[in-house]
This record gives structure tokens, C-alpha cells and sequence, in this order.
């Protein structure tokens, strides 16, 4: 799942797809958001085991397996724009 900042708080901005029965997923979703030089924008992904396929939605309902806290500064910095960090849980 990812979110981005606003003020103090997380809004989602969206979901990969569900990879069932797999400790190390390739997901192929992408997100485009807009890169603004002068502004720092901040972003968050989760990381989640799912359990009920049918409520996706409820993150209380599936296993937290980790999270990872980023710039969009930081990624356009990266090489090939790739950003690679371990989850932190």
C-alpha cells in the first residue's frame, strides 16, 4: 500500500496487487506521481501478508510485515531511479 504525507497525516494513494504464497514477491504495479524540485514530498509503503483475499481493505485483518519511509527526492536522486531499502517492522 502506498501513502504520501499531508500535513500529519497518511492518505492512501494505492494498491499493488495481492501475490499469494511467495516470501519474495515482484510486484508489477506501478505508481506515477509528480515530482516538484522545490517541494519535499513524502511517502510510505506497507507491506502486508494477506489473509482474506474478499477484505482487502481491513489492514487489522492481515499480518504487517514491514513498512519503509522515503523522499520522492531520494528516489529521483537513486540510480537507474531505483530505491532498494530492507522493510523495517
Amino acid at each position: 500500500v502506498l501513502f504520501k504525507k499531508e500535513g500529519n497525516m497518511w492518505k492512501e494513494v494505492g494498491k499493488t496487487e495481492v501475490i499469494m504464497d511467495n516470501l519474495a514477491p515482484q510486484w508489477v504495479k506501478n505508481f506515477e506521481v509528480a515530482y516538484h524540485f522545490e517541494k519535499r514530498e513524502n511517502f510510505k509503503v506497507e507491506v502486508y501478508d494477506v489473509d482474506d483475499e474478499k477484505n482487502l481493505n481491513n489492514f487489522a485483518g492481515h499480518d504487517f510485515a514491514g513498512s519503509i519511509e522515503f523522499s520522492v527526492h531520494e528516489v529521483v536522486t537513486c540510480r537507474d531511479q531505483t530505491l532498494s531499502r530492507p522493510l523495517e517492522n
